[in-house]
């Protein structure tokens, strides 16, 4: 089953579809929270030791995240019936640009 297919994404794409969310904003919050994540990726091995798994943890979550945004961008450029070729690039550029993030971290 495909992750648009579940529950919890759809009713997640619906409340936001209805509170007016922009699916560019999905896509962009989706890469900072990557690049968020390739960040803490970076200095771990910086911090005190027994501190890393809370950076581990920051970045399991912003990768997880990411990928979520990933999903509910369509999906709610689906509902709201604003799907675009801008839009198409929104969905696509900040994936690159959180790649790039996490090959960086």
């Amino acid at each position: 089953m495909r992750a648009r297919d579940w529950r919890v994404t759809q009713w997640l794409a619906g409340a936001m579809a209805r509170a007016g969310v922009s699916p560019n904003s999905i896509s962009i919050a989706g890469s900072v929270l990557c690049a968020a994540a390739g960040a803490a990726m970076w200095i771990t091995p910086f911090v005190a030791e027994g501190a890393e798994r809370g950076l581990w943890l920051l970045i399991a979550a912003g990768v997880a995240s990411r990928g979520l945004c990933n999903i509910l961008d369509g999906m709610v450029a689906m509902t709201r019936g604003v799907a675009s070729r801008v839009g198409e690039l929104y969905n696509e550029v900040p994936d690159r640009v959180s790649d790039a993030a996490m090959l960086v971290g």
